[in-house]
């Protein structure tokens, strides 16, 4: 079964049923790395022994992967950044609903990222149509990713005026043989900005034109044994492994 698995499995450059051009293909690469953590072959030759030893508990193994398309023409999302000069802490705003899948958080890792400030001075607002009008509900996965680009979009604005003065900061801080965090950089950034009357609140839009279903494919595989007691019927997950390309990772770890 697991050969045949493999056999069919979805290869770099192949068209699927949708459509879609597989522009990347880690799926064996995923799959390879659960069957090695997991340790299948070794635990196939365990569950055979158990099983041959017990008539009314039985063991079983699986490996499963998966390729899942994320976003589409429809989605279009809004992302506002304000940078605040007194003490260079930061709120950011997204028309995602955060309803316990982690949203908030991966978008405000995304504005860490952009412009190298700490997650802890960043702070996510209260969100409303109002403010963040014409976007696409949160839903199918891909709602983090579409405000994660278009909080990308609105950091690389604030990040495109900051940067004479933080070539500036730098320059002075080698000119004094001072050395400077990129948090420091960015503070004394930020305040030359201020006092120069630069705008530091942006706002980024994402809308992706995609040609087939999906603008990316995700690809992870899992692995589980399971023990089962035939006379109850009560299952027993003994252990899962699971792979997943994540692609780049972000945020403070």
């Amino acid at each position: 079964m697991q050969k045949c698995q493999e056999i069919n499995f979805y290869r770099k450059g192949q068209i699927t049923l949708t459509g879609d051009i597989l522009q990347d293909g880690t799926l064996q690469r995923v799959w390879d790395s659960t069957i090695a953590s997991a340790g299948i072959a070794k635990k196939r030759e365990q569950v055979m022994i158990f099983n041959s030893k017990h008539r009314w508990r039985k063991r079983g193994i699986g490996i499963t992967a998966s390729k899942y398309g994320l976003g589409g023409n429809w989605f279009k999302e809004i992302a506002r950044v304000s940078v605040f000069a007194f003490d260079g802490s930061v709120e950011i705003n997204h028309s995602g609903v955060e309803m316990g899948q982690g949203i908030d958080t991966k978008v405000a890792q995304v504005a860490s990222m952009a412009l190298c400030v700490p997650l802890s001075h960043i702070l996510t607002g209260e969100k409303s149509s109002n403010s963040q009008p014409n976007c696409m509900a949160t839903l199918a996965s891909a709602t983090s990713e579409i405000c994660c680009a278009a909080m990308l979009d609105a950091c690389n604005i604030i990040n495109e005026r900051l940067a004479p003065y933080k070539a500036d900061v730098i320059k002075k801080s080698k000119d004094n043989e001072t050395q400077l965090s990129d948090y420091d950089v960015f503070i004394k950034a930020v305040r030359a900005a201020d006092q120069d009357r630069v705008c530091l609140s942006s706002e980024g839009w994402a809308a992706p034109k995609v040609e087939g279903s999906s603008q990316y494919f995700a690809f992870c595989s899992a692995a589980a044994e399971v023990e089962l007691d035939i006379l109850t019927g009560c299952v027993e997950i003994r252990s899962v492994d699971i792979a997943y390309d994540c692609g780049h990772q972000v945020g403070e770890f």
